[in-house]
């Protein structure tokens, strides 16, 4: 229950940049989520009871948030996912580089 409400935050954080977009739906390897199935798992944030966990996803959760309200438009240039995921593996203090949902 509590991996639900952590969950839940930081996909409530995101919902809406998503509807923003007219997002309707977002690849998690070879399956597709609509945003249909995300808006149920966001209704379940709530915080967890262990009060690190806790301050460590709402961090995350504001700056998922912050960084999700920067993004105007989706990416759809050739590489531009691939940047993102390669991306996601450098240093967190480094310049950000493009990102599949450009803002």
């Amino acid at each position: 229950m509590h991996v639900k409400g952590c969950v839940g935050m930081l996909l409530e954080a995101i919902v809406p940049a998503l509807d923003r977009m007219d997002v309707r739906s977002l690849m998690q390897g070879p399956t597709e989520i609509t945003i249909d199935d995300i808006r149920p798992a966001a209704t379940h944030a709530h915080a967890n009871p262990d009060r690190v966990f806790y301050k460590v996803v709402r961090q995350r959760s504001v700056d998922l948030a912050a960084w999700s309200n920067r993004c105007s438009k989706c990416d759809f240039r050739l590489g531009a996912l691939a940047a993102t995921a390669v991306s996601a593996t450098g240093p967190r203090d480094a310049e950000p580089p493009p990102v599949a949902l450009a803002g």
